[in-house]
């Protein structure tokens, strides 16, 4: 389990920038779905269903490199970055977790 901990950790700071573009690309509503499959994913570790698990954090990933596809300019253009984020919904402090 200590190895799966440094791996989160590892994709978790190596990927702070495409979170933060694909989170501020989402509608508050469509939040859901990108907690849902982090809870697919915890409860197929806590399962030791390894392939469930790769299945589950494939599509996690491809659905996210889609979306981020999409939006190519968040990695080449600031300016048009900026823009992006003033269109997403004010943030809510009402302690949903992350």
């Amino acid at each position: 389990m200590a190895r799966l901990n440094e791996l989160v950790e590892c994709y978790w700071n190596c990927t702070q920038h495409y979170r933060r573009a694909y989170t501020n690309l989402q509608p508050y509503d469509n939040h859901w779905i990108i907690h849902a499959e982090h809870r697919l994913m915890i409860d197929a570790f806590r399962r030791r269903d390894k392939e469930g698990a790769q299945h589950l954090l494939y599509e996690h990933i491809r659905r996210t490199r889609f979306e981020l596809a999409r939006h190519g300019y968040l990695f080449e253009d600031q300016p048009r970055a900026q823009n992006a984020r003033k269109r997403r919904r004010p943030s809510n402090d009402s302690g949903a977790s992350k």
